[in-house]
C-alpha cells in the first residue's frame, strides 16, 4: 500500500486511510447480505461518479443551498435531508493536482484536501509493488487529462432522491466549455 513506502520529495500527496480508499467500493459480499436493519428501515445506497471536474463556486454555492446546517426554511426540500450519509473523493476545478474528500454526516458536510491524485505523483514515487501499482491504475480513466481524477461519492439514506441529488451534482460540474478551458489552463 501506498501509505508504507518512503520517498523523498517536497510535495504532499494523498495517504488515504482503509476506510477512504474503500469508501465507494461494494463489495459483492456486502450486496448479498443486506442487513435486517437496512431492510427494517429502507436504507438503500448510491455511488455518483463522473469524469469531469466540479465548477468550485457551483458546488459551494450547491453545498450552502443543501447544506444540513443552512436552517429548515432554507434547506427545506433538500435531499440531503434523506441521506444519513455521504461520502468520496471530489475533483474540484481549482486544482488540477488535489484530490478532496467529501464526508456528510447529519448536520456535518466537510470538503478537504486530501493530498495529490496518483495521476499528479511521479510514477518514480509511487510504490514499487506490482500489485500496489495495478491497484492505483484501476482508478485512472482511459483520457489522458483525467488520470485518476473523478467524482466518487457514495450516498447512504432512506427514501433519497437518487435523481435530484444527481441533477444537482452534475449541474455543478464544467460545461463542455468549461472543461476546454480547463484543459487549456492546466495544460492537459
Amino acid at each position: 500500500s501506498h501509505q508504507n513506502h518512503h520517498h523523498q520529495h517536497d510535495h504532499d500527496h494523498a495517504h488515504f486511510s482503509t476506510e477512504e480508499q474503500d469508501c465507494c467500493k461494494v463489495s459483492h459480499q456486502q450486496d448479498r447480505q443486506t442487513t435486517t436493519a437496512a431492510v427494517k428501515f429502507g436504507i438503500t445506497s448510491f455511488i455518483y461518479t463522473r469524469r469531469r471536474p466540479f465548477h468550485t463556486k457551483r458546488l459551494r454555492a450547491l453545498v450552502l443551498e443543501w447544506s444540513p446546517v443552512a436552517g429548515i426554511e432554507q434547506n427545506h426540500g433538500s435531499p440531503l435531508q434523506a441521506v444519513l450519509r455521504s461520502k468520496g473523493f471530489v475533483w474540484l476545478s481549482g486544482s488540477h493536482t488535489n484530490a478532496h474528500y467529501w464526508s456528510h454526516a447529519g448536520q456535518h458536510l466537510e470538503i478537504k484536501d486530501v493530498g495529490n491524485w496518483w495521476d499528479a505523483v511521479a510514477r518514480s514515487d509511487w510504490p514499487a509493488e506490482p500489485l500496489a501499482r495495478k491497484a492505483i491504475l484501476t482508478d485512472f480513466s482511459t483520457d489522458e487529462m483525467v488520470g485518476d481524477r473523478r467524482q466518487e461519492l457514495v450516498f447512504i439514506g432512506v427514501g433519497m432522491n437518487q435523481a435530484a441529488i444527481e441533477s444537482g451534482l452534475d449541474q455543478a460540474l464544467l460545461s463542455d466549455e468549461e472543461v476546454d478551458e480547463y484543459a487549456r489552463h492546466w495544460s492537459c
